[in-house]
């Protein structure tokens, strides 16, 4: 799976926020989202098929520190989209 799948699987399932944000890839499974209030990171498991949201800690200097938000379970249409990439067809059988 590429970055760009990845960004198109969290665009698909209405993921991402609703305001303004640029990405850029973080991982293969894993987009970095900046918006005008917070920095996300969404993280794709591909084994246990979640998605996990980290926030940046503003109170942190440190530009990689994220502190877990959200974790959400896909449903079966959502799994389903994702088995979908090859990358992804190959991890899970």
């Amino acid at each position: 799976m590429t970055p760009n799948e990845t960004y198109s699987f969290l665009d698909s399932c209405r993921l991402l926020p609703p305001q303004i944000y640029f990405w850029k890839p973080f991982t293969k499974t894993t987009i970095y989202v900046d918006t005008a209030q917070r920095s996300l990171l969404y993280h794709i498991d591909l084994y246990d098929m979640t998605i996990s949201i980290f926030a940046g800690d503003r109170r942190s200097e440190l530009s990689e520190h994220f502190i877990p938000v959200q974790t959400i379970d896909l449903n079966s249409a959502q799994t389903k989209m994702l088995k979908s990439y090859e990358y992804v067809e190959n991890v899970t059988h």
